[in-house]
């Protein structure tokens, strides 16, 4: 029996974080596709996480958009220097997650733990992150463009955390 969509915690909505998005359910797949992206070396895997847009213009751009970051994932992470992911496909090692402090160093940051955590597995352990090609295990959602700006601007603000030799990699994208 379904409980209906998951409730933000208390701590979450104080610190003025937007509601959930109901959640999005991984297809039947997802996990022996992700399973099979997991080597010795794997740490952390990231997936194809669509925009699915309506008939609206505005829909259709960030739709687009979903696409270039989905695609930018995936070329970052085949050079070892993954940039952009999305929490909605990602799956990592317990053991990777407690290498690096799990969500501790980077919680009071609102927005972009999903991304400063891959990072961080990234940069500071010896785990490899890899992009989950197969289009099967792709987790859509659409696109809101309710308080665009906003989450623009949330997604976007955790970009300075990343370092210097990061920021201009994504730059000269």
């Amino acid at each position: 029996p379904s409980r209906g969509p998951p409730r933000a915690c208390p701590l979450a909505r104080a610190r003025g974080a937007p509601p959930p998005c109901p959640a999005r359910r991984p297809p039947p797949g997802w996990i022996a596709a992700t399973v099979r992206c997991f080597t010795s070396r794997v740490g952390l895997v990231i997936g194809y996480a669509p925009l699915v847009s309506g008939c609206e213009a505005l829909q259709a751009l960030l739709a687009l958009q979903g696409l270039v970051v989905s695609a930018l994932a995936a070329g970052s992470a085949g050079i070892g220097l993954p940039l952009p992911c999305s929490g909605r496909n990602l799956a990592y090692r317990r053991s990777a997650f407690q290498e690096v402090g799990g969500f501790e160093a980077i919680g009071h940051i609102l927005g972009g733990d999903d991304a400063l955590l891959m990072r961080r597995v990234a940069s500071r352990t010896r785990w490899k992150v890899r992009f989950n090609p197969d289009l099967e295990a792709g987790i859509p959602s659409s696109p809101h463009p309710e308080g665009l700006f906003a989450r623009q601007v949330r997604y976007q603000s955790k970009a300075v955390h990343y370092g210097i030799p990061i920021l201009l990699l994504a730059l000269s994208v």
